[in-house]
Formats: structure tokens, C-alpha cells, sequence
């Protein structure tokens, strides 16, 4: 079974999606759930991780020299000056 890429060859995307489906339908389907939740749990695993690292970078960023200058800087609406610390 192949990844049904298509290569981008007009009105042929769905009759490849349709073999897909026709193909996965005949698969056992305890098997087709157990993979299809275990493909949809990758897929948002990055999100997640990407996420929880957002906030934890916010977080130290926030307590950071630099922080408090932009924040000053925003205030006094003047061009801050970072130092890198």
C-alpha cells in the first residue's frame, strides 16, 4: 500500500483516496482503530511537546533584563535596548 501521493495529477486524488479506503475497510477493524489511534496520538504529539515548550520559554523569557527593557521600552514607547541578558 502506497502513500497515494498522486504527484498532484488533476481529479485523481479521490478515486486514489477511495482505493485507500476501499483497501483499509477490508482490514480487520480492531486493527484499523488501534492504528488509526496510534497515527491521529503522533500526529498531535508535536503539537503538544511544541506547546508545553512555548510556555516554558515564555516563562523564562519573562524573567529576563531583556524582558523588563522591551516591557519599559513599550511603556516609555521609546526603541529598546537589548543587551542579551
Amino acid at each position: 500500500m502506497g502513500s497515494g501521493g498522486g504527484g498532484g495529477q488533476s481529479g485523481k486524488a479521490f478515486d486514489a483516496a477511495m482505493t485507500l479506503a476501499a483497501k483499509v475497510a477490508a482490514q480487520p477493524p480492531l486493527s484499523v482503530a488501534m492504528t488509526k489511534l496510534t497515527v491521529n496520538r503522533l500526529a498531535h504529539a508535536l503539537d503538544d511537546l511544541a506547546s508545553h515548550m512555548d510556555v516554558d520559554q515564555f516563562a523564562l523569557a519573562s524573567l529576563t533584563e531583556d524582558h523588563k527593557e522591551g516591557v519599559a521600552a513599550f511603556l516609555e514607547r521609546r526603541k529598546p535596548r537589548f543587551q542579551g541578558s
